[in-house]
């Protein structure tokens, strides 16, 4: 630390000398105090609670509250009805049923919100395996 004497025309000898520290350290940054600030861990950026660290650019673009869409590759010969976890913890997301490879068109099948973290899709006839992409997008963010 530095030390400063803080009286105003002080005379050696006549009195107590005052010290004031001064230069101690830097103050945590706020927005509106420049100092030092802590960078957020991918954690902390995706739980989005922490309001006393900053946040670096690819911190953000890697932040899973930005992902919009999820793909899920499904189809296995027998099953008619598939469960996909998108863990959005929300019902508001759109699903598009799509054929993996060729003219990817989409299927006409059901689609049912069966939780805040996930979705079933039932089709006819069973889809050959890995034959079917379901796309599941957020239409909100809670």
């Amino acid at each position: 630390t530095s030390w400063r004497q803080s009286t105003v025309n002080f005379v050696l000898g006549t009195g107590n000398i005052v010290w004031v520290a001064f230069g101690t350290g830097t103050p945590a940054a706020t927005e509106t105090i420049s100092g030092a600030a802590e960078i957020a861990t991918q954690v902390e950026t995706d739980a989005g609670s922490d309001d006393a660290r900053i946040v670096t650019p690819a911190k953000l673009r890697n932040a899973s509250f930005l992902e919009l869409t999820k793909e899920f590759t499904v189809g296995d010969g027998t099953a008619t009805s598939f469960t996909v976890t998108h863990n959005w913890n929300t019902k508001k997301v759109g699903v598009i049923v799509r054929e993996a490879a060729g003219l990817e068109r989409d299927y006409d099948a059901e689609i049912n919100r069966t939780g805040v973290n996930t979705v079933a899709v039932k089709m006819t006839p069973a889809p050959a395996a890995n034959s079917v992409i379901v796309y599941v997008s957020r239409l909100g963010i809670v």
